[in-house]
């Protein structure tokens, strides 16, 4: 079986355990897990009425996400570590990853640690929408420079016959972010998973049921962006590239966006983490986020550390 059949099939038992959770952290979505199956072989377990979703590759096995259920018992976390380190031996692979603050209470701090993760960057809606005030002063001016200097762009729903206009987009943007960090092998890294990930989703959308939009200038698609509701009150940002030739592009597609009809009802966007990557993260804070959400990989405690700690 595919991978993408795999996850297809468990599909509604994921958006049942995902609804009950209420999470924000985008990791606790179906789109975002799907975003993963080029890197990870992902198997689903029930164990103690709980979903344990538990990602492997060739360096080992790690869970993707905290136990999910109504009631995390100390059983089911022992359990899931207790398979870890059955595949793993004693590799330090083994850990919980996406584990958000109110989730924390599950673990024992005599028993495992807690190392921060890449925060997530939520804003209001409406402050994207508007652009108002000195704080977006800024960003004002390059919407209003790339409506100027491109009179014939258009604003337009993706359809599918558009995928591979996107796809191409997609390879510019990555070969110029790479031109960009050719220093940086983990950046390039990064962009290359960015851009296997920006595929395998623009060809899922319509299955995903992602809304999606694009930008055209002189008829060519020069931009796109993509989301999905992640609960009532919230709209996750998936996806957002732009041609790094057109200025004020990015501020004008994000503007666009938080006020288009689909995403209007939402009152926050979660535009997920800056992958540690300092330009993406300056370039968040940019849009004065309303919340940095955090969120934690747990790990055990190495016993022979807890000896060292205790002299």
């Amino acid at each position: 079986m595919s991978a993408v059949a795999k996850l297809t099939n468990h599909r509604e038992t994921l958006q049942k355990y995902f609804d009950e959770q209420r999470a924000v952290l985008t990791a606790f979505a179906y789109a975002t897990t799907y975003s993963w199956i080029d890197f990870f072989n992902f198997d689903f377990r029930i164990i103690d009425g709980c979903l344990c979703i538990f990602a492997a590759n060739a360096i080992g096995t790690f869970l993707y996400l905290p136990p999910l259920g109504k009631r995390v018992s100390r059983n089911v976390i022992r359990s899931c570590f207790a398979q870890m380190e059955e595949r793993n031996g004693g590799s330090g692979v083994t850990r919980i990853e996406n584990v958000p603050y109110e989730m924390l209470k599950h673990f024992p701090t005599d028993q495992y640690e807690f190392v921060p993760k890449n925060d997530e960057y939520i804003y209001w809606r409406q402050d994207i929408a508007d652009y108002r005030g000195n704080d977006y002063k800024s960003k004002r001016s390059a919407y209003n420079g790339f409506v100027k200097n491109y009179p014939d762009h258009e604003y337009l729903p993706f359809e599918h016959g558009m995928m591979d206009e996107c796809l191409g987009m997609c390879d510019v943007w990555a070969s110029d972010r790479m031109a960009f960090g050719l220093d940086n092998n983990m950046y390039c890294a990064m962009i290359e998973e960015a851009r296997v990930m920006n595929a395998r989703l623009l060809r899922g959308a319509g299955e995903l049921g992602l809304v999606g939009r694009v930008v055209r200038v002189k008829g060519k698609i020069r931009g796109y962006t993509f989301g999905f509701r992640m609960r009532d009150d919230m709209f996750c940002v998936l996806l957002e590239v732009t041609h790094p030739e057109y200025r004020g592009l990015p501020a004008y597609i994000f503007r666009e966006f938080s006020d288009d009809k689909e995403v209007r009802p939402y009152k926050f966007l979660n535009v997920m983490d800056d992958c540690g990557a300092e330009n993406l993260a300056w370039t968040k804070m940019s849009f004065r986020p309303t919340l940095l959400l955090k969120s934690y990989i747990v790990k055990k405690i190495d016993p022979r550390a807890k000896q060292f700690a205790a002299g």
